[in-house]
């Protein structure tokens, strides 16, 4: 899905708005109103109305630097100037240069309160705009922002429909998988035990053990990814001490990597802290380590280390493992793709791991981010906010 909220406005509601935007400029008798959006401090129109006199065009931008939508944006207020030519603050205004000499317009925002820009007319002659002109306008800002309400809601609703399908082909197949492995051994050993030895019988309950450990991770990780969806997860940041939470990690993954003789080191400044809700750290690192031991060689190295900054603290877990081709990158941290690879001795999962992490890093202000080359290994990094 888009990541641009701009683009996710469709045909059918992008005719809706020119038809508001004729409208309006008919009922108002000017020669330009403007549905205005902004973007990474430009103005740009983003609808325009089909009026004789209209000089503006869909896709004109502007700096900002003393704009009349500029300044309704920063004060969340309605701006009308009758004449910019008799006013001192907007004599200097670029908009003069159009042959445009009065305003009105008012702010629209997104749900989440953040600007999308403005509705507006402009007048090529002196006009002070009734207060019939400002309902109006107001008006239609409210019809503009229960649209935004609407294309969010079907937006998040998409995303509920495609978690949903995701969830279900998990439960579908990487739960039924390794339970059916279960049974079949499970089956072996109540029905023939006599038939095998003791070294046998071992390696039985090793591979029932095994895969029951990595279907119990998989539950957990579906039940937290489940909870937080719907927002019932508890977030409580404490401070946390770096080598405590790899120490416990490396501990609680001693099997996997005893199993490869992977030697997993931390590196990071004497008693270097974090800042995060320990319980979603656990998981972002459990899941990080255990694939950084899923796609490596056996007797390799994998390292986790710290850097402090400023403002956050970036951490990496790294492996001269297999790699990962640029294709696969892009998706890993998308649950509308999710992949799942065969680790280096057969270990399989479902990449809803990395999902995980990407949503609880980000729960805390963070990023998450992979560096890698296929054949050389990977560098998992991510930041968290210092305290405060």
């Amino acid at each position: 899905m888009n990541t641009n909220p701009f683009e996710d406005i469709n045909e059918e509601i992008l005719i809706k708005w020119q038809e508001m935007a004729d409208l309006l400029a008919e009922l108002l008798s000017v020669p330009s109103a403007l549905i205005m959006k902004t973007e990474n401090e430009f103005m740009e129109v983003f609808i325009s109305s089909n009026s004789k006199n209209n000089p503006y065009n869909v896709g004109d931008k502007e700096k900002w630097y003393g704009l009349y939508c500029e300044t309704v944006i920063k004060t969340q207020e309605k701006l009308l100037v009758p004449n910019a030519l008799t006013d001192e603050n907007w004599n200097k205004n670029p908009d003069i240069k159009l042959g445009m000499i009065s305003y009105l317009g008012v702010p629209i925002n997104f749900p989440d309160n953040k600007p999308f820009g403005t509705i507006c007319v402009l007048d090529n002659q002196e006009n002070y705009f009734s207060s019939n002109h400002e309902r109006l306008i107001q008006q239609f800002k409210r019809v503009l922002e229960l649209d935004l309400v609407l294309i969010q809601s079907n937006k998040e609703l998409e995303k509920l429909n495609a978690d949903k399908s995701i969830f279900l082909s998990i439960l579908a197949h990487d739960i039924k998988s390794p339970l059916t492995s279960i049974l079949g051994l499970s089956e072996l050993l109540v029905k023939d035990t006599n038939q095998y030895d003791n070294e046998k019988i071992e390696s039985f309950a090793k591979n029932i053990f095994d895969v029951a450990s990595s279907t119990n991770n998989l539950l957990d990780d579906l039940l937290l990814w489940s909870t937080s969806q719907y927002g019932k997860l508890p977030f409580e940041p404490q401070k946390i001490e770096f080598y405590n939470i790899c120490a416990q990690t490396i501990s609680h993954l001693k099997s996997q990597s005893e199993k490869k003789e992977i030697e997993i080191t931390i590196s990071a400044p004497e008693n270097i802290s974090l800042w995060a809700d320990e319980n979603m750290l656990k998981t972002v690192f459990r899941n990080l380590v255990s694939n950084a031991i899923k796609f490596s060689n056996n007797g390799s190295k994998i390292e986790i280390s710290a850097e402090k900054y400023p403002s956050n603290t970036l951490i990496t877990v790294s492996d001269n493992g297999v790699g990962i081709d640029d294709d696969v990158q892009k998706k890993l941290f998308n649950i509308s793709q999710s992949i799942s690879n065969i680790g280096t001795m057969g270990e399989k999962g479902t990449g809803l791991g990395l999902i995980l992490c990407k949503e609880f890093i980000e729960k805390h202000k963070g990023e998450i981010w992979v560096e890698s080359k296929v054949g050389r290994g990977s560098n998992f990094k991510f930041t968290l906010p210092n305290e405060n």
